[in-house]
């Protein structure tokens, strides 16, 4: 298939392939998540053009356990959809944009009240807006109301979303705990950290342990332990942390070790260059 593909591809000029619902593998049984992945990756290798993976945010465990899949997702980088705050440009934008979509007989001016109410009902999500104004106008039109108002959208969201009701009022808690009930909720920063967690390496003291174990000339370089000091104001502990993984990180011969490093104390590998270009 991945040759026919490709010769398709040529023929006829495709400039990219999408693959959505990327997260439904989490679901696949005897193999299969596996066997799609690695069908990805031969894709990915023959075809010759972008391949861009859409997906909730389950996606991300998906790539993230295995390196070779990890790397060619990040290939052309990462684009997060956050959810919105309710003054974010984006989110006003789309609101705006929306808005001029009324058939109600009476139109309605943008106020807002009816801003600060869209966003308390669906909590930046682009889908539930959309839903909202559809079921919304339609209620107006069927009870001859036919005017578009706070009240008509929580009459709305109370009746004919009320399913959706758990799912905003989680999203308003802004309550990490609560998201995890709902994996297509938890955002892929909090996926990723729960992941550290379980290897071991979330902490600060588990990733200063790390360079604990480094060498200097046979003898252990010690690195303070911050975790146990007394609380000290930000910048002064992150400059005294960047200079003690800086004179560790330039022990280090092989400049993937630094880079690795460097990563695991998310700090700039770009503070530590110097070191790096003598090793490479």
């Amino acid at each position: 298939m991945i040759q026919s593909m490709e010769q398709i591809a040529t023929t006829y000029f495709i400039g990219a392939i999408f693959i959505d619902e990327l997260q439904h593998l989490n679901a696949a049984k005897t193999g299969g998540k596996d066997n799609m992945l690695n069908f990805f990756v031969n894709l990915i290798n023959a075809i010759g053009i972008p391949v861009v993976f859409i997906g909730t945010n389950p996606m991300v465990e998906l790539f993230a356990d295995v390196l070779r899949n990890a790397r060619r997702a990040c290939g052309l980088g990462i684009y997060d959809f956050k959810q919105p705050n309710e003054h974010d440009p984006a989110w006003d934008l789309l609101v705006e944009a929306i808005w001029e979509y009324q058939w109600v007989n009476t139109v309605t001016p943008l106020t807002p009240a009816i801003r600060a109410t869209l966003y308390d009902l669906t909590q930046g999500v682009t889908d539930f807006l959309a839903k909202l104004m559809i079921l919304g106008q339609r209620y107006a039109i069927q009870s001859n109301i036919e005017t578009l108002t706070e009240e008509v959208f929580k009459h709305v969201a109370d009746t004919k979303m009320k399913l959706l009701k758990p799912l905003v009022a989680v999203l308003r808690s802004r309550d990490p705990k609560k998201m995890r009930k709902f994996e297509d909720l938890m955002p892929t920063d909090d996926q990723l950290n729960a992941m550290m967690e379980d290897a071991g390496v979330s902490t600060t003291e588990s990733r200063l342990s790390v360079l604990r174990q480094v060498k200097n000339n046979g003898t252990p370089v010690v690195v303070p332990d911050i975790t146990a000091q007394t609380p000290q104001a930000p910048a002064t502990k992150a400059a005294h942390t960047r200079s003690t993984i800086s004179a560790t990180i330039a022990q280090e011969a092989d400049p993937v070790d630094i880079l690795r490093k460097a990563c695991w104390l998310q700090v700039d590998p770009l503070e530590f260059s110097d070191a790096y270009r003598k090793s490479a």
